[in-house]
């Protein structure tokens, strides 16, 4: 297998591991639990408590090894499917502002 081969397969994978996770917290088709956008790119894992940003660096990364430490965990409770969207509406309605973005806003 050659390297371009080889990426393709890699980004096959990452796709297929997302649409695992996706489906099995929002159901068939993967949507967002708020808004129902379907478009899986559009589609992220939202901690339903808050939290994200510490549980992130402790497993060590977002996106794909986020999505492989939840089907390794025997994908746990308190998480859900948002869009980008939904999760900029939730953030700023539960007024999760990152730290480094309030000295931006002062």
């Amino acid at each position: 297998m050659n390297r371009d081969e080889s990426l393709h397969k890699e980004k096959l994978e990452r796709i297929e591991r997302k649409s695992d996770v996706m489906r099995h917290y929002s159901g068939e088709p993967p949507h967002c639990v708020m808004c129902g956008e379907s478009r899986l790119i559009c589609l992220s894992i939202d901690h339903v408590n808050g939290g994200g940003t510490k549980h992130i660096k402790k497993i060590g990364g977002g996106g794909s090894t986020l999505y492989s430490w939840l089907r390794k965990n025997n994908y746990p409770k308190g998480f859900q499917v948002l869009c980008m969207n939904c999760q900029f509406v939730k953030r700023e309605m539960n007024q999760e502002v990152r730290p480094r973005l309030l000295k931006e806003y002062e």
